[in-house]
């Protein structure tokens, strides 16, 4: 009896997984390979917001990187998008990342549906680098993460049901908090006033993700031509201690993540790099 419980447990378990492969046949595991993006120097010249600033970005060399479907803790999913470009450049004063892959549609103002959205990791405590997925219990970790939604708020305002459903009946008034509890409780995602389209987050390990205190990333990101582009900006060097500092001769590492609104893509479902990036400042 045990041994036939076993078998069937065992084949399940065996079906589950090429099941699981098979939903994703023309995208291959990546390999493990260990990327290095250099961060170029700028001089003086300011870093733009502006993702398509092709004068400056035109002229910045980038990596091109191999993502793969998140499979190492529910809810596993993701890997639609295969690849993303990444370009790097710091002046005296910030460091700037631009993110872009290809995407069919921009997911980024219907309430229904699921945003798109992309992501940069770092140890916080610098050549520490500890786990990629989400950091550990002793090696916490900086995320800066940047929501299609978010950006269409901030371009275009605030969009919430009376918005997005102008002819919508209520019979109740939906003017004060009450309608929202998370923004009634404090929660900053859902603040409805916003000042840049990306947030900066701390995390320990799965399940730990904490809005962080300092917000001081900026960013903005633009769809154009089957495309998005994805400009992430901050100080090199911040007065906080847990948040990664950058220096040239210092180890600095990075991980990267992308979501694909329209397949459901969210939380832990994503297309992401699956080992640390060395980052070269030059």
């Amino acid at each position: 009896m045990k041994k036939t419980l076993l078998l069937i447990f065992f084949f399940v378990l065996v079906s589950h997984s090429v099941n699981a492969n098979a939903e994703h046949p023309e995208h291959p595991e990546p390999p493990s390979v260990t990327y290095t993006v250099s961060v170029e120097d700028a001089g003086n010249r300011e870093i733009p917001l502006d993702p398509f600033n092709m004068e400056f970005w035109g002229g910045v060399p980038g990596t091109d990187l191999l993502l793969e479907m998140q499979k190492v803790v529910r809810p596993m999913g993701g890997g639609t998008i295969h690849e993303l470009r990444v370009q790097a450049v710091h002046n005296a004063t910030s460091i700037a990342f631009l993110l872009e892959w290809k995407d069919d549609t921009p997911d980024w103002e219907n309430l229904l549906l699921y945003a798109d959205a992309a992501a940069v990791e770092f140890p916080s405590d610098g050549g520490e680098e500890g786990s990629a997925f989400m950091g550990d219990a002793a090696h916490m970790v900086n995320i800066w993460h940047w929501k299609a939604d978010w950006q269409r708020n901030m371009q275009g305002g605030f969009q919430d049901t009376r918005s997005a459903f102008p002819s919508m009946f209520s019979n109740y008034s939906t003017g004060d908090l009450m309608d929202n509890v998370a923004e009634a409780v404090g929660n900053p995602n859902s603040s409805r006033i916003q000042t840049s389209p990306v947030a900066a987050f701390l995390a320990k390990g799965f399940g730990t993700l904490t809005f962080n205190s300092y917000q001081n990333v900026r960013g903005r990101g633009d769809y154009r031509d089957g495309k998005w582009r994805v400009v992430f900006l901050r100080g090199l060097e911040t007065p906080s201690k847990i948040e990664a500092q950058f220096k040239k001769g210092v180890k600095n590492f990075a991980a990267f993540a992308v979501w694909d609104g329209k397949h459901r893509e969210r939380n832990g479902m994503k297309s992401f790099t699956k080992n640390w990036a060395h980052l070269i400042i030059k």
